[in-house]
């Protein structure tokens, strides 16, 4: 029963985290350039260029853009595991007469992650007096599993013993997201103690996009007496 200090972060981090669904928007700013970065060899601004020449600012005209939309596609753990092809019909209002409408398909690869977005454009609404269609995005939205907590490639299972199973051992079976079955046991004289943690090493979920298909992330079971 392999358990290591960083095991132990890693299944403090998945419970922690388990129950709070976050997706962080990061935006980048960038950097004006001033006369002092310009001495020093910087590149010059190009609104202080056309300031400096021709004594105001040219903006390219923006189109304007019909309302996007964004639709949550719920996806089981076993389809995050295997991968899972979808087809999606979405209604499109048109300018014309009459509402079109088209299927999308989302490729879920083996491994893709909670909060993955599938971008497909001009897919969405025409308005009038817009110059664009609007965009389509697909989020997949993960169902919780009655098994399994995930953290990434990691997978985690919590497991209930008593006190006799504690000091005498333990096994049991555990069907896994591929449908096979495997069976897990103590070692022979291990006394398990609560909040002992074994590692199970690539027994957790296929890593995204890896072509090989073979790297996985680890399974841990934590132990509660």
């Amino acid at each position: 029963m392999g358990e290591s200090s960083d095991d132990l972060e890693k299944v403090i981090k998945i419970e922690n985290a388990y129950d709070v669904l976050s997706d962080p928007e990061k935006r980048a700013a960038y950097d004006k350039y001033g006369q002092e970065k310009m001495d020093q060899g910087c590149p010059p601004n190009i609104e202080d260029v056309q300031k400096a020449f021709f004594g105001k600012v040219f903006t390219k005209a923006k189109l304007s853009k019909a309302k996007s939309i964004t639709y949550p596609i719920k996806c089981t753990l076993e389809d995050l595991y295997k991968g899972k092809s979808m087809k999606i019909k979405i209604k499109r209002k048109r300018t014309s007469p009459n509402d079109v409408e088209k299927v999308l398909e989302c490729n879920i690869l083996k491994g893709t992650p909670d909060g993955h977005k599938f971008f497909y454009k001009g897919e969405a609404d025409e308005e009038a007096e817009k110059d664009l269609k609007g965009d389509v995005t697909f989020i997949v939205d993960q169902e919780k599993h009655k098994l399994f907590k995930r953290d990434g490639a990691d997978l985690l299972i919590t497991k209930t013993i008593t006190l006799v199973e504690s000091i005498s051992g333990v096994e049991f079976g555990i069907k896994h997201l591929n449908g096979s079955s495997f069976k897990v046991a103590s070692q022979e004289g291990e006394v398990i103690k609560p909040g002992q943690i074994m590692t199970l090493k690539n027994m957790g979920m296929p890593y995204f996009k890896d072509k090989t298909e073979k790297k996985f992330g680890n399974l841990f079971i934590l132990f509660k007496v």
